[in-house]
């Protein structure tokens, strides 16, 4: 036996080992690759159908108040044609705006289910369960909590001028232009390549094959630490840059939108304060002031404070630039 896992040992070092070893790589780096880009390509249907809101178990339709606003966007960003015409809307049943594909081809865009209310009426608050999507962990909320502040709180949280939801829209239209999956699908194709390069390059340098497994065992250990620790905090910087230009450019649109950025946002943080009380977990989710804390060591998405202050310095250069043009 400890012959046998000698062999098996040193054979990672013979060619065909490395071979292998290098197959074996580049095919995880294909896979990690196709991760990013699968639900932007062949994947929108199933990603749309995972997330599409239903009603009495059909898709929920989109109202004609949405659509008309939607129409509002479009036409503001100036969206060609054939752009239009290849991109399809739906309703959500999350609480963000999100986006899948690209402009040059297909593209789904979603909205969440609260953007088709106009009034307090229409929030079916005592129907609405609270809790982890698709899991057994929810609930819905008592006779008391319906009457609470926090549930008053929650429901003018949901209601949004015409103005946030164009922000909204424009804003995941913004990063569909962008595409950054692609870049995602590099970064992680990059780094699992990397991490089998250092390997082979530390192992060859130190001429670790000729000592004992353990020292090959601490080489592995070091990377498999550090590279991931790495890739994160790429992955993260480039996230919140992206969430900072993707903001910004929906915000420079016009005033209406920079001043529906700060409303956004600005219910965003309203509702994760009133779903402290209201969720079950929502005291380890969001934190007083309404930002996310379930991330302890990440910090993948900018807090939402600096969003809203990205589109409130958006106004004030769109008001600044009136009042010089109406001054002159």
């Amino acid at each position: 036996s400890k012959e046998r896992s000698y062999r098996f040992y040193n054979w990672w070092s013979t060619p065909n080992g490395q071979r292998v070893s290098g197959f074996g790589m580049l095919t995880a780096s294909i896979l990690a690759a196709g991760y990013q880009v699968a639900p932007h390509t062949f994947m929108l249907k199933i990603v749309r159908d995972y997330y599409q809101q239903l009603t009495d178990g059909f898709p929920t339709r989109i109202s004609s108040e949405m659509n008309a606003i939607i129409d509002e966007v479009l036409a503001d960003m100036r969206i060609s044609a054939q752009e239009t015409a290849r991109m399809k809307f739906f309703v959500m049943s999350v609480m963000d705006c999100n986006g899948w594909g690209d402009l040059s081809g297909e593209t789904r865009l979603g909205f969440p289910f609260f953007f088709q209310f106009s009034s307090r009426e229409d929030i079916p608050l005592d129907s609405m369960q609270f809790g982890n999507r698709g899991s057994a962990y929810t609930k819905f909320l008592s006779k008391e909590e319906l009457e609470s502040t926090q549930a008053e709180q929650l429901v003018d949280g949901m209601l949004l001028s015409k103005e946030a939801k164009k922000f909204a829209i424009a804003r995941e239209i913004v990063k569909l232009k962008m595409s950054p999956h692609y870049f995602f699908a590099f970064l992680n194709s990059t780094f699992v390549l990397l991490t089998h390069f250092f390997a082979r390059t530390t192992n060859r340098k130190l001429e670790l094959f000729r000592k004992p497994p353990m020292f090959r065992g601490i080489n592995y250990g070091v990377l498999v630490f550090m590279m991931p620790l790495t890739y994160y905090m790429v992955k993260d910087r480039y996230n919140h840059r992206l969430q900072g230009v993707t903001d910004e450019s929906a915000a420079s649109i016009s005033a209406d939108y920079a001043r529906g950025g700060v409303e956004y946002y600005s219910k965003i943080m309203q509702r994760h304060v009133a779903l402290r009380d209201l969720r079950l977990d929502g005291d380890q989710l969001f934190n007083m002031q309404g930002e996310e804390i379930h991330e302890y060591i990440r910090k993948r998405n900018k807090p939402f404070k600096e969003r809203r202050q990205t589109c409130a310095q958006a106004l004030q250069t769109i008001n600044a630039v009136n009042e010089a043009v109406q001054s002159s």
